[in-house]
């Protein structure tokens, strides 16, 4: 695997795809925030039966998270040093169309929710899920305070 150390030089290459955090993927420091992330989209996948944000490139996973999560913070946008391989200086994401070509096709991310995506009646569950998918992981949950999160203490037969 990816894990390490807290005191360990972090690279940009660390988790799965499918299951990498918007501050990995865009050039941003990172934290231990980056498992919050992947947890969530690993529960909603362990729900449904699919890859919550299915992709073939880091530019549809990141049109993926935009489609159900929402925009990207514009702080975020700014400070990430890989912010340009994704993004225009206008905001709209693109796709190479091979890393030899010159050509682009942007991406226009088809708009859904988590909740229709989980496509759960618990609202608990679902709350849980997308405060570990919190785009900014400054609002993300922490593990102390995912393991305060009602779902957590629910009492299920």
């Amino acid at each position: 695997g990816s894990s390490c150390f807290v005191t360990d030089h972090l690279t940009s290459y660390v988790q799965s795809r499918s299951y990498r955090a918007p501050e990995v993927i865009l050039g941003l420091p990172y934290d231990e925030l980056i498992d919050m992330w992947s947890l969530g989209c690993i529960l909603a996948e362990l729900w449904t039966g699919r890859v919550l944000f299915q992709n073939d490139s880091l530019a549809t996973l990141l049109a993926r998270v935009v489609g159900i999560l929402g925009g990207i913070d514009e702080d975020m946008l700014l400070k990430g040093r890989y912010t340009h391989r994704f993004f225009t200086k206008h905001k709209i994401l693109y796709d190479r169309l091979s890393d030899e070509e010159r050509s682009l096709v942007y991406i226009f991310p088809k708009r859904t929710t988590l909740e229709h995506r989980l496509a759960s009646s618990d609202t608990l569950f679902v709350e849980f899920i997308s405060k570990l998918l919190e785009v900014n992981p400054a609002r993300r949950l922490s593990a102390a305070k995912a393991l305060q999160h009602p779902w957590l203490a629910v009492k299920y037969p």
